[in-house]
């Protein structure tokens, strides 16, 4: 798994993967654009399974990272050219998780779809809407 990672992601400045406990891995990154690309542009699966990912400052125990969210991007088709915007893609995460960020790219009916960020619980079904 730390070889197909560190191919994947392909940082530039490198990666060190080191193996903590039960399934939980540490990734030192030693760029903050590899960081924040691994971080921001997931999720990530490995083995047909998701790769839960969080930013930690070391001064955590692992036993008390929660891992009970997973960020997707989400894409509302159909919504109206008018409602395509902040507000109503917050409106729209907020049925399904935590909103995160919308795309500005696709608002105001400039794409077929609102495309929104948001942050979903694992540990509960999810919400069809």
């Amino acid at each position: 798994m730390k070889t197909i990672l560190k191919n994947i992601s392909k940082p530039d400045k490198g990666v060190v993967v080191k193996d903590l406990d039960n399934n939980m891995f540490s990734f030192q990154f030693f760029s903050t654009v590899d960081r924040d690309y691994v971080l921001n542009e997931g999720p990530w699966s490995f083995d047909g399974s998701i790769l839960l990912l969080k930013q930690v400052t070391g001064s955590e125990q692992i036993a008390d990272i929660k891992f009970d969210s997973a960020r997707f991007w989400v894409k509302a088709y159909n919504v109206p050219a008018k409602q395509q915007t902040h507000a109503f893609g917050y409106f729209l995460a907020s049925k399904v998780g935590t909103f995160v960020a919308c795309d500005e790219e696709t608002m105001y009916g400039v794409d077929k779809a609102l495309c929104f960020r948001t942050d979903i619980a694992i540990d509960r079904p999810l919400k069809r809407v």
